[in-house]
């Protein structure tokens, strides 16, 4: 499993900052002739950040948004949790406006 999250932070990071880092190359300097080697610059810099990062939070960001869905009531929550019981509707038996005799005859 470690293995597995290892690759997977490392294939996560490598296209997420290829890909920003080419749109950020892009946006301040241009595609002129010196492009490949500032966006291999600035990708191998995004690189370096990114895969620590995409390692090291995904735990901690899904403890914080189980939190924040928690406090919000809008949490799909997990599938261990147990659900409040809904409310049952109240039997004729004890309703106060039918006798005994009636809820009876009619269920």
């Amino acid at each position: 499993m470690r293995r597995e999250r290892l690759v997977a932070s490392a294939l996560s990071a490598l296209c997420i900052s290829a890909a920003i880092s080419f749109v950020m190359s892009v946006v301040n300097t241009g595609l002129g002739e010196r492009f490949p080697f500032i966006w291999a610059r600035g990708w191998a810099i995004a690189f370096c950040l990114a895969f620590p990062l995409s390692y090291l939070l995904p735990p901690h960001m899904t403890r914080l948004a189980k939190r924040i869905c928690a406090r919000t009531g809008k949490g799909g929550g997990s599938a261990n949790e147990q659900k409040p019981e809904r409310p049952q509707p109240p039997s004729r038996e004890n309703h106060p406006g039918c006798s005994s005799a009636e809820g009876r005859a009619d269920s």
